[in-house]
């Protein structure tokens, strides 16, 4: 039997916590839970950015710190859950997700209220500073559960991607300047 390998230095590194719930009421029998994590790396730092296994909350974890850092968490009692991560040019996270609040659209969006859907639930795209300031928060269009996928480019501009079926028809379909 021959076996090779490679030498490497962990630079850092932490244990990001499993979770687990009850098989049933009252049972000692635990599961885990098989929550896909939406995660993203700040590329001015390094530093991981992991949404919390409930949605609504996005955690920092540093390079030389071994405690994480809560950036941001939605504590409102609606439906509320953050689907996709990314970051602009200017160091500030960009969110999207679902979201039942008719509430937490900022003044100057381009969309203010919830959109009557095909979905039992709304989508949304905001802007949020590591500090945890919402620059700004936007309702959007129709976007099916669990589909989104976010991206940046070199000028800012955000583009919303998801998966839909051929039959289905976004109304309006154009792209936006705003």
């Amino acid at each position: 039997m021959n076996g090779n390998c490679q030498l490497y230095q962990q630079v850092w590194g932490s244990m990001i916590p499993i979770y687990t719930k009850q098989e049933r009421p009252f049972s000692p029998i635990k599961k885990i839970l098989s929550t896909p994590y939406i995660t993203e790396v700040n590329p001015n730092t390094g530093n991981l950015y992991v949404v919390a296994v409930d949605g609504r909350e996005v955690v920092e974890y540093q390079q030389l710190n071994p405690i994480p850092k809560s950036i941001y968490k939605n504590e409102d009692s609606d439906s509320f859950s953050i689907e996709s991560l990314k970051f602009d040019n200017n160091n500030d996270l960009i969110i999207s997700g679902k979201t039942l609040n008719p509430n937490l659209s900022t003044s100057g969006a381009y969309i203010q209220k919830i959109l009557q859907t095909n979905y039992s639930i709304s989508s949304f795209v905001a802007k949020v500073t590591l500090g945890g300031t919402i620059k700004w928060f936007t309702y959007f269009y129709d976007i099916p559960q669990n589909t989104i996928s976010t991206a940046v480019d070199k000028d800012n501009n955000i583009y919303i991607l998801n998966k839909r079926s051929k039959t289905d028809v976004v109304s309006p379909s154009f792209f936006q300047e705003t």
